[in-house]
């Protein structure tokens, strides 16, 4: 397992993604045939929800970090491009998430509430 811990005191979204990675790495032998029907339904909807969550925070994170011009750490011209280098994201999607982070981060509050809330999908919005 590769996952490291996040530092003590860490800002509580930081402590979420590594605790989430070292979740994620734990789960990665669990044979998902071996769940009944129901749970994998049940699981599959789940998952839906919370991939929906994820996809809020990215984006409430990714808005906060082009507001922050995390570009400019690594001489990247702009966030979009950071972001693509960074994820390894065609530009196009890399740009289009930058769009929607701050689309959702300004008028469109109500939308990224419904994305958090796992009522909608990342997809939706765009």
């Amino acid at each position: 397992m590769s996952g490291t811990a996040a530092p003590l005191g860490a800002h509580p979204i930081v402590d979420f993604t590594s605790r989430l990675r070292a979740a994620l790495e734990r789960l990665s032998g669990a044979a998902a045939w071996s769940l009944s029907a129901g749970e994998q339904a049940s699981v599959i909807v789940e998952l839906s929800r919370a991939r929906a969550g994820l996809a809020e925070l990215e984006l409430r994170v990714l808005a906060a970090a082009d507001r922050n011009d995390v570009a400019a750490v690594s001489a990247a011209s702009s966030t979009t491009a950071w972001l693509a280098h960074a994820t390894v994201r065609p530009a196009g999607a890399a740009h289009a998430d930058v769009h929607l982070a701050t689309a959702l981060d300004g008028s469109f509050a109500a939308t990224r509430a419904a994305l958090a809330g796992g009522v909608i999908d990342r997809e939706r919005p765009r």
